[in-house]
Order: C-alpha cells, then structure tokens, then sequence
C-alpha cells in the first residue's frame, strides 16, 4: 500500500499536466496564460463578484500571483473592480471575461471527458468523492 501511494502525488501531477498543456492550446487565441484560467472561472461560478482575499482562497495561490494575474485580466478586458481606489472591492468579469469564461469551461469539460473516457460513471462518480473528500480534509485542516 505505501509504494503505491507514494505515487500519487506524480499520477496527478501527470493529469493536471496533460489537462493544462490542452487548455494551453486553446488559450492561445485568447492572448491568456495558465495564471488566467483559476481567477477566469471562479469568478464565472461567482458571477456577484468577489474580493481579492476570496478568489486568494479559492485558487489557493499567494496574493502577489493574484494581484498580476487580476492586474492582467483587467488590462485585458476580461475582469473589473467594483471601486479602484480602493483594497476592499469586488472583482466582476466584463462581457469579454464573461464570454471567453464559458468558453474555457466549455473546453475544460471537454478535456476532461476525454482523459476520463475510459472509466465507467462508476467510477468517475467514485473518484470524484475521493477527491472532495481529501479536498475536505485538506481545507478543514488549514
């Protein structure tokens, strides 16, 4: 049981890439990086907008990686503040953000039943309530 473990960590390292190398070809057209997709969907889920320390916590990346992510997507039209002058505002996607979102999400779930084609919804109902159990577990450790 320990040696299989131990390889996890590399199993889902190897997915996560091959999922990002897929969305990568698609964001091309977009003029957007991997950094871009965490901050695009979450807001696409939270369409009433968020604070800067939320979408920290959602994508669970330090707050200088968002402060240049979101710095970018504004410049880029996709996402924008509630109040500029201020730290406490709500990020929105614009109608640019909003249509490229779905788009992305559109492809990510196509990405996905593509790699996860091969297990039954048996099993892929199982391997998401492994995930989000450990997720769970994870978070309510922190």
């Amino acid at each position: 049981m320990e040696n299989s473990m131990s390889t996890l960590p590399v199993l889902l390292g190897v997915l996560r890439k091959r999922i990002m190398e897929e969305q990568m070809k698609y964001l091309d057209q977009f003029d957007l990086s991997k950094q871009h997709i965490h901050y695009l969907i979450v807001l696409w889920n939270h369409k009433e907008g968020l604070l800067q320390k939320e979408l920290v916590e959602f994508v669970h990346f330090d707050k200088a990686h968002a402060s240049r992510a979101l710095k970018e997507l504004i410049i880029k039209d996709m996402i924008y503040k509630e109040d500029k002058n201020t730290y406490k505002n709500k990020y929105y996607l614009t109608e640019k953000g909003l249509e490229v979102a779905g788009k992305i999400k559109t492809r990510s779930h196509k990405i996905i039943e593509d790699i996860f084609s091969i297990l039954s919804e048996e099993e892929k109902k199982q391997m998401e309530a492994t995930l989000k159990k450990l997720t769970d577990h994870i978070n309510q450790s922190e």
